[in-house]
């Protein structure tokens, strides 16, 4: 759940300040990201796979899944620990700060994860984060490499990380989708060294590689995504000239942007539904940045996602302009 706390200014340390406004809502990476593939309605029906506790929050999300169409019907398990919560600090400018408290989402194992996947094949995509253990991680992405399936890990929070783990993940993954800070942790770097589309497209670049990631799609916020790599099996070794910059078509005012919560799992999202309708990496990720820009006119995080009817009618707007 999301707990989520507006405000003119974020605190310093050490400062107490009051909120302005304070609202609940439906969240967590995965969840959001299931939401929002469940907008495009049963085109691409999406299965999420997760655990709640046994309490008002886990009751409350669960009901959520099902209204917006996510089948949980075998793979939202119920654990003793309290569902996964949230706190979430929003500016005037759109800006946050999170704390995740994972609660139950760290007691999904490894055998809840092959219980639940037992039906995809390589027709399906399969999309992991790193809000749960890292092990159950692996093994999600294992299974879905060993099916055939397209794998996309979003390695946020990026932490718990270590050299091996990454290269373990790495051996799984298709497409790695990290923005900027996450970039820098993963390849051991300075945030500093990615201040620029140019040294984030190098660092990206400098991830890909023939076992995987194959493709490494940034996200940069109001900037837009870089692409670096291809899916194609017939690339050879990466190059400066496989780095692309998609920047973003919907150029919105600083007035216009009202909270950035969820706009990644927004993009994410997106992403995964247009690859599974047979999209391009390229027009994917410039889809899923149009998308993800119209969440951010609204509050909140699931909340503020767009209906496929929105979507359809401000893509066309984009193919036109």
């Amino acid at each position: 759940m999301d707990l989520i706390s507006y405000v003119d200014k974020l605190p310093t340390p050490g400062q107490t300040i009051f909120c302005d406004h304070y609202e609940e809502g439906f969240g967590g990476k995965g969840a959001n990201q299931a939401v929002m593939i469940s907008r495009f309605a049963s085109e691409s029906p999406v299965k999420f796979i997760g655990a709640i506790g046994e309490d008002d929050h886990g009751r409350r999300m669960k009901s959520n899944f099902q209204s917006c169409g996510v089948n949980v019907d075998d793979s939202l398990f119920v654990v003793s620990r309290r569902t996964g919560m949230a706190p979430i600090t929003v500016d005037s400018a759109g800006e946050n700060i999170i704390i995740v408290i994972p609660g139950a989402n760290m007691q999904l194992t490894p055998e809840m994860v092959e219980e639940a996947l037992s039906g995809i094949d390589e027709n399906s995509i399969v999309v992991v984060q790193n809000e749960i253990p890292l092990e159950t991680t692996l093994r999600a992405l294992e299974l879905g490499r060993l099916r055939g399936s397209l794998t996309i890990f979003n390695p946020a929070p990026a932490q718990g990380l270590t050299s091996t783990s990454i290269e373990d993940l790495f051996a799984n993954v298709d497409i790695l989708c990290p923005n900027e800070t996450e970039l820098a942790l993963l390849a051991g770097v300075e945030v500093t060294e990615v201040a620029t589309t140019e040294q984030c497209g190098k660092l990206a670049l400098s991830l890909v590689s023939p076992t995987g990631p194959r493709c490494v799609l940034v996200t940069l916020g109001k900037e837009g995504a870089i692409l670096a790599g291809s899916l194609s099996a017939s690339t050879p070794s990466p190059s400066t000239e496989q780095i692309t910059f998609f920047a973003q078509e919907n150029k919105l005012k600083s007035s216009e942007v009202v909270d950035t919560s969820g706009a990644g799992d927004c993009f994410i999202g997106s992403l995964s539904y247009f690859l599974s309708m047979g999209e391009d990496v390229g027009e994917s990720m410039k889809k899923a940045n149009f998308v993800a820009s119209i969440s951010v006119q609204k509050h909140g995080t699931q909340s503020s996602y767009p209906t496929k009817e929105e979507i359809l009618s401000h893509l066309s707007s984009m193919d036109s302009s």
